[in-house]
């Protein structure tokens, strides 16, 4: 979309989603089906053939692309685990390996820490852990969390509470990584953060975009363990 103009350019033919712009702006990183399973494709922003870049038997969401445009950071079984794949060589690696569900995962902007979800609490929480080599692991949220967003400059995290709460969590980097003030900025719509994806913030973390539900839908409630509550 040509903001300025108001143009909408269609950039797939063949269908696509979860789009992740390069850091320069040229390429669209993004997942399709066209092939059975989700695979990762890459496209310029102005159009042309797109890119196979990664075949997998397992669906696969794209999460994020390094600075550099080196690494694409991405999303893979069930339960997910976060994978890396190197444009160089091609060649996929599974960055961790635990029984516990590890989603959304955001590079920082030097490169050096991985921010992302894991429920090993249970529930979801917001944790950074070095991207490069065994390190401490160091949890952001506070009462859970998740979509954990870098500001531009890596001195800040901003991300949802489990109530849709817009958070701040600032960051102090140095040989290890270290949370200061985690604070509330504002209140959203969002009633889940387990759907990826809808906020996006600019590169100052002053200005934000944010999906919000059709106000013409109606919630769907799931009630679990309903037996019980029948007994009662």
């Amino acid at each position: 979309m040509d903001i300025a103009r108001g143009v909408a350019s269609r950039l797939t033919s063949e269908g696509g989603g979860i789009p992740i712009w390069s850091a320069d702006g040229r390429d669209v990183f993004y997942r399709s089906n066209r092939g059975g399973a989700y695979d990762v494709y890459r496209v310029s922003r102005d159009g042309g053939t797109d890119e196979l870049l990664l075949k997998t038997p397992n669906s696969t969401f794209v999460e994020d692309v390094s600075r550099d445009g080196r690494l694409v950071v991405y999303i893979e079984g069930n339960p997910p685990d976060i994978w890396i794949l190197p444009l160089a060589d091609g060649k996929p690696f599974r960055w961790r390996e635990t029984r516990f569900p590890e989603d959304e995962p955001q590079l920082s902007p030097d490169g050096r820490w991985l921010a992302y979800i894991s429920s090993e609490s249970g529930r979801f929480e917001v944790y950074v852990q070095p991207f490069a080599g065994p390190g401490r692991r160091t949890r952001v949220s506070i009462n859970g969390g998740g979509q954990p967003r870098w500001r531009a400059d890596g001195n800040e995290i901003l991300y949802l509470a489990l109530d849709g709460t817009m958070m701040s969590a600032e960051a102090h980097q140095s040989a290890e990584f270290e949370v200061g003030v985690v604070k509330p900025l504002f209140q959203t719509s969002i009633r889940t953060v387990a759907v990826e994806d809808q906020f996006v913030i600019s590169r100052d973390a002053q200005r934000f975009l944010v999906a919000i539900p059709d106000e013409g839908s109606e919630p769907l409630s799931v009630v679990v363990n309903w037996p019980t509550l029948i007994k009662r």
